[in-house]
């Protein structure tokens, strides 16, 4: 960063504090792991994948595929049937801290308020009800992960769940993970998930429409950490001003 927009940037912030318009919490932000660092949401581009696709992220040696859909079974809790769950992010899965469906899903009436068990972690997480689930979407069953994904956060919030953080600041998996996938980086996740024998797992990838977040060439991840947050005043959406050329034209 230019050292003179650098001085601009922090005297700015600093007068913000002064103020009262900046405050200290544990939130999510967009976390770059090859620069160790948040980035802001006008920074972050997405990339539209309509299946799967090997895309070369910095920092890694091999090509690491994007939008792949993976199910997984969690058997439920003294019960004989087990919830099925997709998702294109199967780095979080190992971050669940619940199932939901939505509380008008006849198919899941029978177990609301029952437990599953976590395929790979053998965790017990509660099937909860919240009416943000798709009933139309897969099987109407997702998984709730609050420490890598804005809406299972809110979410969270609601259900006073609790938040495991899975992925450190680095791309690498956090001890919760269990022994066996400790300190491999998430890009290299998918590989093993998919050749490690586990009891009750199953399913295989799908084709699926993704998205890719990238900046300055790296993936983005939804990171819960401490960070500090401008209190927004107005309830308008943000407008982001970029660089454009304009051409005259004569009546």
């Amino acid at each position: 960063m230019d050292p003179g927009f650098s001085r601009a940037v922090t005297e700015a912030f600093v007068r913000m504090c002064d103020v009262g318009l900046i405050y200290r919490s544990e939130g999510l932000v967009n976390w770059s792991c090859a620069l160790e660092s948040a980035i802001s949401d006008i920074e972050v581009d997405s990339k539209e994948l309509s299946g799967p696709t090997m895309l070369s992220v910095p920092g890694y040696e091999n090509k690491v595929e994007f939008g792949t859909m993976f199910t997984f079974a969690y058997p439920i809790e003294d019960h004989d049937e087990e919830v099925i769950v997709s998702t294109t992010r199967p780095e979080t899965m190992l971050g669940d801290v619940a199932v939901a469906v939505h509380p008008d899903d006849p198919r899941y009436q029978a177990v609301n308020g029952k437990q599953c068990r976590h395929p790979f972690t053998n965790r017990l997480l509660p099937i909860i009800t919240d009416s943000m689930v798709d009933m139309e979407l897969g099987t109407g069953a997702v998984k709730v992960t609050p420490a890598h994904d804005h809406s299972d956060f809110l979410l969270s919030q609601r259900h006073s769940l609790p938040r495991l953080t899975v992925i450190r600041g680095d791309g690498t998996m956090t001890p919760p993970c269990g022994q066996w996938l400790e300190a491999v980086e998430d890009g290299q996740l998918q590989s093993s998930l998919t050749t490690t024998t586990r009891p009750g797992r199953r399913g295989c990838p799908t084709s699926v429409i993704g998205a890719f977040p990238g900046s300055f060439g790296g993936v983005i991840r939804s990171l819960l950490t401490k960070w500090s947050f401008p209190i927004v005043l107005t309830q308008k959406r943000t407008v982001s001003l970029r660089h454009a050329w304009l051409a005259r034209t004569d009546d």
